[in-house]
């Protein structure tokens, strides 16, 4: 009785052992964080040449950096718990539209914000990761959450 009951559960975290090996498996790459830090009562985070820059951040940059946008509006339903802690992160400005690399405040918007972001995505990506992590995002409809 011992013996098949020893084998079901060697077996049990042998397999447990196995799949972890898959879920940490993380390929060496080096990609930066954009973020645009905008509110849905800013009249110039709704121009159209800030939205342009991000648009064209996401596409120019899809290899090399994730382009996010943080609602620091609270009365927004843009706005979440999840935007409030990453954009808490941020050297703060008094100004909207900032675009970010990584936490680094790097401009408002214009083709010197996007030259300097496009420089620096361009630097970090030449060098080796400090640290490999994985991100794996899911969206919980009942609580409407990241």
């Amino acid at each position: 009785m011992k013996t098949p009951l020893l084998l079901s559960l060697l077996f049990i975290f042998s397999s447990a052992l196995l799949g972890q090996d898959e879920a940490i498996s993380v390929p060496e790459t080096q990609k930066s964080l954009i973020t645009k830090r905008t509110a849905t009562w800013c009249p110039n985070c709704a121009d159209e040449s800030a939205w342009d820059l991000k648009n064209r951040l996401i596409v120019d940059l899809a290899d090399q950096a994730l382009v996010i946008s943080g609602h620091h509006s609270t009365a927004s339903r843009l706005h979440s718990p999840a935007a409030k802690d990453l954009i808490d992160n941020f050297q703060r400005s008094f100004s909207q539209p900032v675009f970010f690399f990584n936490t680094e405040t790097v401009g408002n918007g214009g083709a010197q914000t996007e030259d300097l972001i496009k420089q620096k995505v361009n630097d970090a990506t030449n060098q080796r990761p400090s640290a490999q992590t994985g991100l794996r995002v899911f969206y919980d409809e009942a609580q409407n959450l990241l």
